[in-house]
């Protein structure tokens, strides 16, 4: 199933994280609401185009299926990134990797809501051995998403500039270098066997 993907302003959010970024970087200048919204209107558009494919992309890569029928995207003026639970993403994410940071969440989504029923923590400790959860929680991602830039959307350029990025987070980029190590089709196809044993 394809949820239906909604990007919104988030009014309520919006305000506590614009507060706390501005602790942190007082001399940050928020998007006014017309610069906002064109953002938003940017960043919809360029998802649109590619969200069918992208969606069954993952769905293929890990054999599992989205469970929620609606899936609401909160945009927020001042996060460093975003998060998937709620699903909340700034707009300081520049226009042209919206799309892509969307993905990374989205696979989150639907590994965590289709595994409910296993102990996925305990499978992650089992096939990646190593100390750092945020690392394990990634192996996977970075998997599925590696599926998606070179296997659907034929885009090896979009794959090159996410690695290049990771060296700004050691444990997106050990995940990344994990990944390269094992083969990101080694890792689908041990994960699938997992999940269907």
């Amino acid at each position: 199933m394809i949820p239906r993907i909604t990007i919104a302003y988030s009014h309520f959010l919006d305000p506590i994280f614009l507060k706390a970024y501005l602790v942190d970087h007082p001399e940050h200048a928020p998007l006014t609401n017309d610069e906002l919204m064109a953002y938003i209107g940017h960043v919809c558009a360029n998802w649109k185009k590619e969200e069918e494919v992208i969606v069954n992309g993952m769905r293929e890569a890990l054999g599992l299926d989205f469970y929620a029928n609606a899936i609401d995207v909160h945009i927020v003026r001042a996060l460093r990134g975003g998060f998937s639970s709620p699903l909340v993403l700034s707009a300081l994410i520049p226009k042209e990797v919206f799309t892509d940071a969307l993905t990374h969440e989205l696979i989150h989504i639907l590994i965590t809501e289709s595994t409910q029923a296993l102990d996925i923590r305990e499978i992650f400790s089992r096939l990646y051995n190593v100390p750092e959860r945020l690392v394990r929680n990634h192996i996977l991602v970075h998997a599925t998403h590696e599926y998606v830039y070179k296997d659907i959307l034929r885009s090896p350029e979009r794959y090159d500039a996410d690695i290049a990025k990771s060296v700004r987070n050691p444990a997106y980029k050990q995940a990344w270098d994990i990944v390269t190590e094992r083969g990101y089709k080694n890792i689908l196809a041990e994960f699938r066997k997992e999940y269907a044993g």
